[in-house]
């Protein structure tokens, strides 16, 4: 069997390059430093650096070990939108076929899973057989299905893990994004895509596939709204069979007709009249229902909207806590043909779609803890985006008092509703006390605790204080953490009153307001003040709060209480309130606590409202004042004190030059801020002035909406993911008369998108959005004009995005799921359980090896410094001279072999000893040849003679070398060949005679 091939792969190739050519500098360089170590540490410090160099280069360079491997990284893309509620038992089947897929998984094998709808994203990331985490369900939208997002991410996952093949589960019915561009960019990268067909049940249904009417239409016409509906045909029905429907209709919410018809089988046309009772823009909700209910299987794809927009009068809202206090306004507008609408704070418009039917709204003494925060952001949006006009009005509930104080009703206003520049007012010493105990870490709409919107109302309570105030925040639940102590408001009040979480327990009443008394009674200014947020169930050890709060209000001490939710303790803590002489406050609704801690700070402060009369101060002219003599009018009794932004302009000033009247534009729209009233609170006798009503009609001029319906008609339709908006020039040739048209596009997900409106055909202008959220889309269009900045309203529609398209039974798009895998190379209908038995042979996979070097380069660093100045073990330090001294050793071995050679070929026929000695006191060469006798030596062999005295002198040198190094000496006896022993005497002649013969043999064979 073949071994597997390993390499080296580098993520960074050039780094890698740089980084060798300078660990070879380097390396070069360290040889030469610290001379005056010895040499086997110089040695060890040197190669220990350099080596933690290389590793640290090739850790930058990002190298990792590829190898081969009998791997599959498998990418599951399930389908999680509303279709597959069709399919029958399709999530218990997915679980159990990913569980026995994961059994049939090798060592190498990883598995994971993206699930996708409107969107997609990671239910479990890619793991290894026993080791995946429990699938988390992402949030992700399900009232559509994209397709290529599924595709993209899982095919992402893969590439993240090494590459592998993605499976897709689905019923195939896309309605967003491009599936085959996915799947060619899968392609692309080498990825096939399997797929897996969920079938849906075919089921009879009824649906409305679209409601339609005019775009625009005057006041008082009778205007016609269809809706096509499309009903399933009988079972054994002949052609033509017709449907009995039930049809109800609503206009903005409200019900208006009801009534029977017939529809074909197939898709038919319902028609229907109406006159829309005022001018605005109208929503029209069309509900089909058949009356034969089996043959529809789902009733939640039975309705459909359209929007129609009246021209006519301009219309006002005005928005007041007290409605029947409202009739001077009414008056005054309705006399010059405005068309009014009134609503408490009930009837605060949430979404934009319906504040697009007004051009001017008018905000009374709502406070802002009525409202939610959504209503305050579709109140800046409609102002600055949709060019809808806002005036608000002065009272004790509004502007500062009202708690808008950073707000996006302050943040759109000419005037400031802050107290950091108020100079006038005495000083305030403010304590709060947050209840976080265990109880607030419940989380509430949106995914945020308890705990986190109280703290987010602290903070905004802070900014609102000045240089003179001081300010305490104490966290309590069994014990007091004093997150702020009592004293300046720090620059950073807000990020450590952020960043205190839940704690335990019930918040202890009792021990909160001794201590708190006890800091504030130290205190010298003149306003002193407790603020308690507690949760209205949990507000525990209040045994002597009584005592505790009236011994407090007798030492100037005010007691404010703000109970979250209705529970057992409310009384009890409303009863602290009215003892301490300040406010209570019940919220059942957490995220109103920003604007009630902002709205209790400014009241405590004492100087947000100046009750005394006066008569207002013209400072500059315009046309909301025109022709109004103030001199002649009758005073006011009081105002709320505000401070005037730079931009705005301030036309009537009051006592001291506070702001009365200011305006300024914002975006497309106009604010106004009259800081009166217009009751007979402090407008009694004002309002009874001719001039008062004359002064309301100008405002409304001044800041409503202007009217676009002579620039263009626009028309907005959202289907399949994709809102298309259509602008048709009104009384122009084509395009000739705009320069540059915009969309301004604004959401039920609260996210504001512009797009460019193209030239389409004759002479429109045209784009298409991609959307996901159902909902209302409102749609204003604008001329940019050759500057590039928004300059002028062009138009205003809406559409709705339905969630029913995802619901309607269609049955599987079975075909669509198969060019996906036979553009990709995939497979259809492979078993999911079976995914990895479907080998795909060996590939490369990669081990970073990053984790490795850089630990090690450390270590190494460490021990190189650690060589330098310690110094480094005997043991070691021999090693390293051992390692060192290798390619000398080497040399030597091989000179030693040379000259073995050479000496063996000296003859010696003598049997003396040639003996190299190095004696210890004198080391010298000694060789003794004439002592031992003549040498019988070939006479054809000199050479050889000499080249052993040479071979001798070169051992002699080196043993010379080796006793400067303290080395023991070397003898070497370089022994001739024995001499043949002469044989004995031996008597009589013939001894003599064979001895004489085996001479001469041997000398005539050699």
């Amino acid at each position: 069997m073949k071994a597997p091939s390993y390499s080296i792969a580098a993520g960074h190739p050039i780094v890698l390059a740089i980084g060798l050519l300078v660990a070879l500098v380097v390396a070069f360089r360290l040889l030469r430093t610290d001379l005056a170590l010895s040499r086997s540490r110089r040695i060890a410090s040197s190669l220990l650096a350099w080596l933690a160099l290389l590793c640290a280069v090739l850790a930058a360079a990002e190298v990792e070990l590829v190898r081969p491997a009998d791997r599959m990284t498998v990418v599951v893309a399930a389908d999680r939108s509303r279709s597959i509620d069709l399919v029958p038992e399709a999530e218990r089947s997915l679980v159990e076929q990913l569980l026995s897929s994961e059994q049939k998984m090798l060592r190498d094998d990883r598995l994971g899973l993206v699930r996708f709808g409107a969107s997609a994203a990671l239910a479990q990331p890619l793991h290894a057989k026993g080791e995946g985490q429990p699938i988390v369900e992402p949030t992700i939208g399900r009232d559509a299905t994209d397709l290529e997002a599924g595709i993209r991410r899982a095919v992402d996952e893969v590439l993240a893990g090494g590459g592998g093949r993605v499976l897709v589960v689905s019923d195939g019915v896309a309605n967003r994004g491009d599936a085959l561009a996915a799947a060619a960019r899968a392609r692309a990268l080498g990825v096939p895509v399997d797929v897996v067909v969920w079938n849906q049940q075919v089921l009879p249904d009824v649906r409305v596939v679209a409601a339609r009417g005019p775009t625009l239409a005057d006041e008082g016409e009778t205007i016609e709204v269809r809706a096509v509906v499309h009903t399933p045909p009988r079972p054994n029905a002949a052609a033509g069979r017709t449907v009995d429907v039930e049809v109800k209709v609503s206009r903005d919410g409200v019900h208006v007709k009801t009534f029977l018809t017939k529809v074909a089988s197939g898709e038919d046309v319902i028609r229907f009249k109406d006159k829309p009772p005022e001018p605005g823009l109208h929503r029209y909700d069309v509900h089909v229902r058949p009356l034969d209910a089996t043959i529809d299987a789902s009733a939640e794809d039975n309705e459909a909207t359209t929007f129609v927009r009246v021209r006519g009068p301009s219309t006002v809202l005005v928005l007041q806590k007290d409605e029947s206090r409202a009739g001077p306004l009414r008056s005054a507008l309705e006399a010059e043909g405005y068309r009014v609408v009134v609503r408490g704070r009930f009837g605060v418009p949430t979404e934009l779609a319906e504040l697009a039917a007004f051009d001017l709204v008018v905000l009374a003494d709502i406070p802002a803890k009525d409202l939610i925060p959504s209503q305050m952001d579709a109140l800046a949006k409609y102002v600055k985006d949709f060019g809808g006009g806002l005036l608000l009005l002065g009272s004790d509930s509004s502007m500062g008092p009202g708690g808008y104080a950073r707000t996006p009703i302050e943040e759109i206003s000419p005037v400031t509703f802050d107290l950091t520049k108020e100079r006038r007012r005495s000083a305030l010493t403010e304590l709060i006390v947050i209840d976080y105990s265990g109880s607030m870490a419940a989380r509430v709409e949106g995914n945020i605790m308890k705990i986190d919107l109280a703290n987010e109302a602290a903070a905004r309570a802070a900014a609102l204080l000045g240089p003179g105030d001081k300010l305490g925040v104490w966290h309590v639940d069994t014990s007091v953490r004093e997150t702020i102590p009592l004293g300046p408001v720090p620059p950073d009040a807000g990020k450590k009153i952020r960043s205190v979480g839940p704690g335990g327990g019930g918040i202890f009443i009792d021990l909160s307001l001794r201590e708190g008394y006890k800091v504030l009674s130290r205190e010298k200014e003149n306003l002193r003040h407790m603020l308690l947020f507690s949760d209205g169930a949990d507000a525990e050890e209040r045994y002597d709060a009584p005592n505790l709060v009236k011994k407090a209000t007798s030492m100037g001490i005010t007691t404010s209480v703000i109970a979250l939710g209705d529970g057992p303790d409310v009384p009890a803590l409303e009863q602290m309130a009215k003892l301490g002489g300040g406010r209570f406050y019940l919220i059942t609704d957490a995220r109103k606590l920003p604007a009630v801690f902002a709205q209790e700070t400014i009241l405590a402060a004492r100087s947000s409202i100046k009750e005394e009369e006066f008569v207002p101060h013209v400072r500059t002219s315009s046309p909301a004042i025109k022709g109004l003599p103030f001199n002649t009018a009758p005073p006011l009794r009081g105002y709320v004190v505000t401070q005037p932004k730079p931009r705005a302009q301030l036309v009537l000033d009051g006592v001291e030059g506070d702001p009365v009247l200011s305006l300024w534009p914002i975006g497309l729209g106009h604010v106004g801020a009259w800081t009166s009233d217009f009751t007979d609170q402090w407008a009694g006798g004002f309002i009874k002035w001719p001039g008062a009503a004359q002064l309301i009609v100008q405002l409304a001029r001044e800041l409503g909406r202007k009217s676009d319906e002579a620039r263009v008609r626009l028309d907005a339709t959202a289907k399949d993911g994709v809102l298309h908006v259509t602008a048709e020039p009104s009384g122009l040739s084509g395009a000739s008369g705009l320069l540059h048209l915009r969309a301004h596009v604004e959401g039920p997900d609260g996210i504001a998108r512009d797009v460019e409106l193209l030239p389409g055909p004759g002479g429109t202008y045209v784009t298409d959005l991609p959307i996901s959220a159902p909902g209302a889309y409102v749609v204003r269009a604008t001329d940019v004009g050759d500057s590039g900045q928004g300059t002028q309203s062009a138009g205003l529609a809406a559409a709705l995005l339905s969630r029913a398209d995802e619901l309607r039974p269609t049955g599987s798009d079975r075909r669509a799921l198969e060019r996906i895998a036979e553009l990709t190379g995939g497979t259809v209908d492979g078993s999911l359980a079976d995914v990895f038995t479907r080998r795909t042979g060996l590939r490369p996979t990669t081990l970073p090896l990053a984790p490795w070097l850089l630990p090690l380069a450390l270590a190494l660093m460490l021990l190189g410094v650690a060589s330098r100045r310690l110094g480094v073990p005997r043991p070691i330090e021999r090693a390293f001279a051992w390692v060192w001294s290798a390619p000398s050793r080497l040399v030597a071995a091989r000179a030693e072999s040379k000259t073995a050679r050479a000496e063996k070929q000296i003859t010696v026929t003598d049997a003396k000893v040639v003996q190299v000695a190095l004696p210890k006191a004198q080391p010298r060469l000694d060789v003794d040849l004439a002592a031992q006798g003549p040498i019988a030596t070939r006479p054809a062999e000199p050479a050889r003679q000499a080249a052993g005295l040479a071979a001798a002198i070169a051992q002699k040198r080196r043993e010379e070398k080796a006793h400067k190094q303290n080395a023991a000496p070397v003898i070497v006896k370089a022994e001739r060949p024995a001499r043949p022993a002469e044989p004995k005497a031996e008597a009589g002649a013939s001894s003599l005679a064979d001895l004489a013969r085996k001479r001469r043999e041997k000398k005539d064979g050699s």
